[in-house]
């Protein structure tokens, strides 16, 4: 091998001697795409005196960090069919849940969970259990990533895995039928933040810097009905003036736009694609874009799910044209605004590992994310009827009828 492959790898590093095995004494833990085939690598430490207990590979051109999840090729079918994803952080943790039958897992494989993590995972859940270590480190990432969840519109969930343990240890300590209840008791992401900092016990300036520091993440959430729910639930924890829970926020807002508002004020605004069937459009361009050849027939024959008429125009033009024709594309774009926003889109296109399985899942979300949207209607519905003390049978049997239509298309799809 060319020594320019050798670096690409991953799987060496540079020692006093030359060349050096980046895994030397550490247990190996495959890292795998979607389709099942290696990309990347975990190391544990075995028997060595290096304080780095995990090791993972460094990033190279099949291995994205956030784009990636330990186990996603054999757990994501139970993702889908579970509805929810148990979140958790380590190798370990996901082979002991997977072994303990808890199969809709997934690791975000040590590192950061990020926006990229987010979206990825909303393709195929739009609720997630954090089941992250149970000390102060995970304490504070398992907030960092149910913030990112919620402003990806998925639901966040805590689970409160035991002080000073870890899920793998949770598991085999207490085992799994412990472990089912505490996932079944996992508790909301706002909950779970004001119960960890005493939030109701707090002085009041501590208290008021806690609000502040919640109220700039839940600016960042674009999803109107979560937004007013978290701000709802915040006021009435803390007992704070709803009035004043506003002005609060506003204020956050404000701070959020501050940077960019001289910039925005100047142009335009483009127009923002940021519901889960949006996103799911968007991806399926992204992977049209990058990798026409391998995707051409997949999203011909499904054009008309791409509901969005600006985005199923990109994509006709894109099958149109073909591979490299983003300035053929744009120049069928006469209004600004239109141009601005697809530029946007085209110029952030990013590879991925296997794009017909990415644009396979996107397809199912446009299909199946219709009926689980009626879902939460009629389930809102039924809380209408409940607090009205009216009847509710009849939409409690449209619910289950929805769900089982939703089971049936998942299973033809898959």
């Amino acid at each position: 091998y060319s020594r320019e492959s050798v670096d690409k790898s991953g799987l060496f590093g540079k020692g006093k001697q030359g060349v050096v095995d980046r895994f030397r004494s550490r247990i190996m833990f495959p890292i795998m795409n979607r389709s099942g085939k290696v990309i990347a690598f975990g190391g544990r430490v075995f028997e060595s005196e290096d304080p780095a207990k995990y090791m993972n590979s460094p990033e190279t051109p099949l291995y994205r960090k956030s784009e990636v999840f330990y186990g996603y090729h054999k757990t994501a079918p139970a993702v889908r069919s579970a509805g929810s994803a148990i979140l958790v952080e380590g190798y370990m943790d996901f082979l002991q849940l997977v072994q303990a039958g808890i199969e809709n897992v997934l690791a975000v494989s040590g590192t950061a969970f990020t926006t990229r993590h987010a979206v990825q995972i909303g393709k195929i859940t739009q609720k997630v259990y954090l089941a992250y270590d149970g000390d102060e480190a995970g304490q504070k990432a398992a907030l960092r990533a149910g913030y990112a969840l919620l402003q990806n519109g998925i639901a966040a969930l805590i689970v409160q895995v035991p002080e000073g343990l870890d899920p793998d240890d949770w598991v085999q300590k207490k085992g799994v039928d412990i472990v089912r209840t505490g996932i079944e008791n996992a508790v909301p992401l706002l909950n779970y933040h004001l119960e960890i900092t005493t939030a109701i016990d707090l002085p009041a300036v501590e208290r008021s810097n806690l609000v502040k520091e919640i109220l700039e993440e839940i600016a960042s959430i674009r999803d109107g009905i979560i937004r007013d729910d978290l701000l709802q639930t915040l006021a009435n924890k803390l007992n704070i003036n709803e009035r004043e829970m506003v002005k609060q926020f506003r204020n956050a807002v404000s701070r959020k736009r501050r940077p960019s508002q001289l910039q925005e004020s100047k142009q335009a605004a483009p127009t923002l694609f940021i519901t889960v069937v949006q996103k799911a459009q968007v991806e399926i361009i992204s992977a049209l874009l990058t990798s026409f050849r391998d995707v051409k027939e997949l999203v011909q024959n499904n054009i008309d799910l791409i509901s969005e008429p600006l985005l199923n125009k990109t994509a006709r033009l894109l099958l149109e044209h073909g591979s490299g024709s983003t300035a053929a594309v744009l120049e069928e774009f006469r209004d600004k605004s239109e141009r601005e926003t697809i530029a946007r889109i085209l110029m952030n296109g990013h590879n991925v590992n296997d794009p017909q399985i990415l644009v396979q899942e996107c397809l199912q979300t446009l299909k199946t994310q219709p009926v689980r949207e009626k879902i939460q209607q009629t389930r809102l519905k039924i809380r209408e009827l409940e607090a009205a003390g009216k009847d509710t049978s009849a939409v409690i049997l449209e619910v289950g009828q929805l769900r089982e239509q939703l089971r049936l298309q998942t299973e033809n799809d898959q």
